[in-house]
């Protein structure tokens, strides 16, 4: 009984939110040749140190017409990074391992109830800890607005026992809803 169920709900919540059936705009990037894909690799190669826009302009040069984040997805998905943005970039994992005592992530997280009125979706805003990967809920609502957000990042820095305490940077995605209050730690 409770696998049936739970298939019904996977399948309820599938179809409210699929967006491959007919009529559906088509996501994702748009497909790149094959030949400026070749021609990007061949300039990366014989020009390792020529960052992203230089080949950019190479190949509008050469008359395609390509922007420079097309040029860095296609090396990076041939696992090729130029010379200078390598420099650039530094170790990701270096700066984890040294910043990780003073480091803190959050991010939302949606969950879909299933309540006598059909489906709702909440939203769960939640601040983790990357030292001791400890994660705090701060939240759940339905309709998140900068008020809210506001007012949990405040809780969560409270100069006494806040969650944030001792914290100095914040790791967070580029969503438009966490005020700017949120971010300044």
């Amino acid at each position: 009984m409770g696998s049936t169920l739970r298939n019904w709900y996977n399948t309820l919540v599938g179809a409210k939110y699929n967006s491959t059936g007919l009529g559906q705009k088509k996501r994702g990037r748009k497909p790149i040749s094959k030949e400026i894909v070749d021609e990007v690799i061949l300039l990366s190669k014989r020009n390792p140190e020529w960052e992203y826009g230089r080949i950019t302009g190479t190949m509008k040069y050469l008359g395609y017409d390509v922007c420079a984040s097309t040029v860095k997805h296609i090396l990076d998905d041939f696992g090729i990074v130029p010379d200078p943005e390598r420099r650039k970039r530094g170790d990701w994992n270096q700066f984890i391992e040294t910043q990780q005592h003073v480091t803190a992530a959050t991010d939302f997280a949606r969950v879909e109830i299933l309540t006598p009125y059909g489906l709702i979706r909440e939203s769960l805003l939640f601040f983790m800890d990357i030292g001791t990967r400890e994660v705090r809920c701060a939240g759940i609502v339905h309709a998140p607005d900068s008020n809210w957000t506001t007012q949990v990042a405040r809780n969560r820095t409270d100069m006494w026992d806040g969650f944030m305490l001792g914290k100095k940077y914040l790791i967070h995605d580029c969503d438009s809803l966490p005020s700017h209050s949120v971010m300044k730690i």
